[in-house]
């Protein structure tokens, strides 16, 4: 694996948990919003580090080269593997 394709398997995993806290904020906000007074926008009630970033995602687009070394690194392990 490059060093690219190890920083989009940690940006994978960092959107991941980010949906789960999300989800977690919605539910929480929904539990608690009709016993408050005035109502707060939902990233003031439950404010993450990344609400003020935006939601920005840059991507590289793959092409049929990647596409050509990921399968034989793969390929490459799956035989090592059968082997050993």
């Amino acid at each position: 694996m490059t060093s690219n394709e190890i920083n989009i398997a940690f940006k994978t995993v960092e959107i991941k948990n980010r949906n789960g806290w999300e989800q977690t904020r919605v539910i929480a906000y929904n539990v608690i919003a009709p016993h408050l007074k005035n109502q707060p926008a939902i990233q003031k009630f439950m404010p993450f580090n990344w609400d003020n970033e935006g939601f920005k995602q840059k991507h590289k687009v793959t092409t049929k080269e990647d596409l050509i070394r990921i399968k034989s690194f793969y390929d490459k392990i799956k035989t090592e593997n059968n082997n050993g």
